[in-house]
């Protein structure tokens, strides 16, 4: 008899063992999961704070103020970030009244990211009026490359997906 309840303490403890285990492989599996998230995760974001009017028009030219954000939502700091917007039109940027750099993209750069916390710039863009249209403009997209907490560089690219007709 003590036999039997020795073996079946035996196989009770396999059991409880094979099950630890698995929730242990589990939790693995979510964690992985949920990292893979955070860096999929990490995202540019930008929006018009000024937008001109037509009195602000000078010689077919008129001046958007842009803020730009990046965002890291995971627990980890990345460091080495860069964004590059991409622009449907050419823009010359301003520092103050003078023109530095020009062209269709805008590269901003940024040594670290604290784990839950964004960054943002504020540029201001001078545009042909009439080539900036909403439309066009809807069109800006923004690549994001970083080094996450374990030395690997990863890239995200927003908005994720072509907008499609409503």
């Amino acid at each position: 008899m003590a036999e039997g309840i020795a073996l079946s303490s035996a196989i009770i403890a396999a059991i409880g063992l094979f099950f630890a285990g698995y929730q242990l492989l589990q939790f693995r599996k979510d964690r992985k999961r949920e990292h893979d998230l955070e860096i999929q995760g990490v995202c540019a974001s930008w929006r018009p704070i000024s937008n001109p009017r037509d009195s602000d028009v000078r010689d077919g030219l008129a001046v958007w103020r842009y803020a730009i954000d990046v965002h890291n939502p995971g627990k980890f700091p990345i460091n080495w970030v860069k964004v590059t917007m991409s622009f449907p039109v050419e823009f010359a940027r301003l520092r103050g009244n003078t023109r530095t750099e020009s062209g269709k993209e805008l590269v901003v750069h940024q040594p670290v990211i604290a784990g839950g916390a964004h960054r943002t710039w504020e540029r201001r863009l001078e545009m042909q009026w009439d080539e900036a249209t909403d439309e066009r403009l809807a069109a800006i997209a923004a690549d994001v490359t970083f080094v996450d907490i374990q030395g690997r560089r990863q890239h995200t690219h927003w908005p994720r997906a072509k907008k499609t007709d409503d």
